[in-house]
């Protein structure tokens, strides 16, 4: 087992096709049921599409029912609504205006995603109980499409809601003692964290450290003994007065 001291994650741009990219990945390095009821290939399948907002092309966090039969998430429809007067799916006249909650639809997507997410815990643990041993690449395969599906989920929210909800399930997963998010700053060349372990906001130089490294290399990398490797920059342990072990980085 990868005894993870540091977790970072990198991310610059996400869209939906990676993360449904990443998904079948996962499904393929897993090789679990994943106890969805689309049995197609997994190079067919793909995320409902009743989950998306008409309006946004987002998945829904809070969807309601508006008289033309569709579902909206709420605060697109309230936009919508502030400006016209007909449906944005038809463009005919609504016969009303009042929407209500689309209770089952919101529990649908909440169980989904609990099951996508159990799918890639069973394939995270299931590479690292391997008998052969745990293989960095199809580890950090598999923890990049838990990534990109947690972004998927939680794309309609805050960036820092988001960021924060992605760390605390990798962290947790991985039995990190300490986790990190950089965002890419491409006007200051630097690595900002504003979501970390810490709680406070943490710049690096973008081509410093091992974040640095893969952060301009795109390429994910696990460290098991961080002072061992050249590239690791000691100035964060410094600061905070905690000393890294090992990590894992993508």
């Amino acid at each position: 087992r990868i005894n993870c001291s540091e977790l970072y994650t990198f991310f610059s741009s996400a869209s939906l096709a990676m993360a449904s990219a990443s998904l079948q990945a996962a499904l393929e390095l897993g090789d679990v049921d994943s106890g969805l009821p689309d049995e197609s290939p997994v190079s067919q399948w793909q995320h409902p599409p009743s989950f998306y907002c008409p309006i946004s092309q987002q998945c829904m966090h809070d969807p309601v029912v508006l008289s033309d039969g569709h579902t909206y998430e709420q605060r697109y429809i309230q936009r919508w609504l502030a400006e016209k007067r007909t449906s944005p799916v038809s463009g005919l006249p609504l016969t009303g205006l009042a929407f209500y909650p689309n209770h089952s639809l919101r529990n649908a997507i909440e169980e989904y995603f609990q099951k996508v997410f159990r799918l890639h815990r069973r394939a995270i643990r299931k590479t690292i109980r391997s008998p052969q041993g745990c293989s960095d690449t199809s580890l950090l395969q598999t923890i990049d499409a838990l990534m990109q599906c947690s972004l998927l989920m939680c794309e309609d929210l805050s960036v820092e809601t988001t960021l924060q909800q992605i760390m605390d399930e990798a962290k947790t997963l991985l039995g990190a003692d300490v986790a990190s998010v950089f965002l890419v700053d491409a006007e200051c060349q630097e690595l900002v964290s504003k979501v970390n372990s810490t709680g406070e906001v943490l710049r690096i130089p973008i081509s410093k450290g091992i974040a640095g490294h893969v952060a301009t290399t795109g390429e994910p990398v696990i460290i098991r003994d961080a002072y061992q490797d050249a590239r690791f920059n000691q100035t964060v342990d410094k600061n905070t007065g905690y000393r890294t072990r090992s990590m894992i980085c993508a």
